[in-house]
């Protein structure tokens, strides 16, 4: 445990603090919040994680949505860095 403390020493004062679960619930209100969206908008979306799997014509729109959805719990300060990954073969 000493190894990890010195490892992660900017976070290490949260260890033992729950926050990882709040982080959790915040991020499961997230996609589950999204997902409704994006079904209200006729797009099929998997939830994997902390992402979601759509048709490549529907990733702009996916982004937009976990970009609103985000921006809505959250202050006007705080940022999110989503990234759209459509795979080798549209590289």
């Amino acid at each position: 445990m000493d190894l990890v403390r010195t490892v992660h020493a900017p976070i290490s004062h949260l260890f033992g603090t729950a926050i990882g679960f709040k982080l959790m619930f915040t991020e499961s209100t997230i996609l589950i919040e999204a997902l409704g969206r994006l079904n209200n908008l006729g797009i099929t979306a998997l939830p994997l994680h902390d992402s979601v799997l759509v048709a490549v014509s529907d990733a702009a729109a996916a982004k937009r949505v976990m970009e609103d959805v985000f921006g809505m719990l959250f202050v006007d300060d705080a940022r999110a860095k989503l990234k759209v990954d459509l795979g080798e073969q549209y590289q």
